[in-house]
């Protein structure tokens, strides 16, 4: 895209819940719109509205659509505001919908519900669909780790490194499928992200890795484990990991668990340490044939 402009957080009124007691009364929702423009728009050098997005009647649009009738979902209100928008919107411009419930400024929620919609023209509309992963994912799943892994991880080890490191360390743990504590992200029931935690005592790696121990950890007294991350090379940087932290850190939350450790591959560790994982000394991990991989223990308390 050339250009982009964001409408961040436009104050509506929904009647929005699953229940028909939470549907009859409105609450307030906030409907952020964010457009991508092929091109930079004329108004850049003109100053002129008519060769841009009138901003204040997109603002109409939203609000009218989030009154126009109840909702169960946060999803569908966010298809509303998609298909209305990209009736209205020219063609060469790609939009992506973000809607969540408002809550007072004074008060900070964490996962506070939210969900987010894009479509490129009228009549294609892209939704992300974070769900527990199930036994027929695998291979997909090994398949998006190994593409995530030898693209985004080439910077930071060799090649030898990481094919060795997928026969094991880096590979999948279908534990954690079993255990339903493993997520994927889809767009199009094609796999774009995955991750997940665990209440057992394996730190990482994959079903052949040694290391493995399905041992039950105590959340009295143990720390939950964040598990396996891994983003397609061309959906990197566009929230997904961020959204499978917090849903895993809640997860573990709800179980129980105080605290959380995990084992970061050395591009991962950047983005751990943003959200509040602290780093321990890098350990090397034998991978066989004398090849080794350096990893960072990390750690956050709930």
């Amino acid at each position: 895209m050339a250009a982009r402009l964001w409408v961040q957080e436009i104050r509506g009124e929904a009647q929005i819940g699953v229940s028909a007691e939470e549907r009859s009364r409105a609450q307030g929702v906030l409907v952020s719109v964010e457009l991508g423009f092929a091109e930079v728009p004329a108004a850049v050098a003109s100053d002129a509205l008519e060769q841009t997005v009138d901003y204040a009647k997109l603002c109409e649009r939203v609000r009218a659509v989030c009154q126009q009738r109840p909702y169960q979902l946060l999803e569908r209100l966010a298809g509303a505001v998609l298909d209305d928008l990209l009736a209205w919107l020219p063609r060469n411009v790609h939009t992506s919908i973000e809607v969540r419930k408002a809550v007072s400024p004074l008060v900070e929620v964490e996962n506070c519900p939210r969900f987010r919609v894009e479509g490129g023209s009228r009549r294609s509309t892209a939704l992300l669909l974070l769900r527990p992963a199930r036994a027929e994912d695998a291979e997909g799943v090994r398949a998006l780790i190994s593409l995530s892994a030898r693209s985004l991880g080439s910077a930071y080890y060799d090649s030898v490194q990481l094919e060795a490191a997928l026969g094991g360390a880096l590979g999948l743990d279908t534990q954690l499928i079993q255990d339903g504590t493993y997520f994927v992200i889809e767009q199009d029931r094609e796999l774009v992200a995955s991750g997940g935690w665990s209440y057992r005592a394996t730190r990482f790696g994959g079903d052949s890795w040694q290391g493995r121990a399905a041992t039950l950890l105590d959340p009295a007294r143990d720390a939950a484990r964040i598990r396996a991350f891994f983003v397609h090379p061309e959906f990197a940087r566009r929230g997904l990991a961020t959204a499978l932290l917090r849903h895993c850190e809640a997860c573990a939350k709800e179980r129980g668990y105080r605290s959380l450790e995990l084992t970061a591959t050395l591009p991962g560790e950047p983005f751990y340490r943003r959200y509040g994982y602290s780093a321990r000394d890098a350990e090397e991990h034998p991978l066989g044939d004398g090849v080794s991989i350096r990893f960072v223990p990390m750690s956050k308390a709930l």
